[in-house]
């Protein structure tokens, strides 16, 4: 259950982070669902489901609104700091 790792900008944390998503373990799905005769395959529907609504989360806040396609650098964000006086 190794998790996907994605960096793109968090409109939370206002910068760049990593967004991860975790893929469903179909093979335990399959066997919890043979064992309890077929109870488990609500669960195993709900981690489907809830994968493709919210498949990636922030790392840092959890936030799950991220923009691949806006990534700022650690210098450009580093520059923006230090012309506004920050650390």
């Amino acid at each position: 259950m190794n998790p996907d790792k994605k960096w793109g900008y968090c409109p939370n944390c206002a910068h760049s982070q990593r967004f991860v998503r975790v893929d469903v373990n179909h093979t335990f799905h399959l066997v919890m669902t043979m064992l309890t005769l077929g109870l488990w395959s609500i669960s195993w529907v709900s981690a489907i489901i809830g994968r493709r609504i919210t498949p990636w989360r922030c790392k840092h806040c959890g936030s799950h609104a991220p923009d691949f396609t806006r990534s700022i650098g650690r210098r450009s964000r580093d520059r923006t700091n230090d012309e506004q006086g920050g650390v």
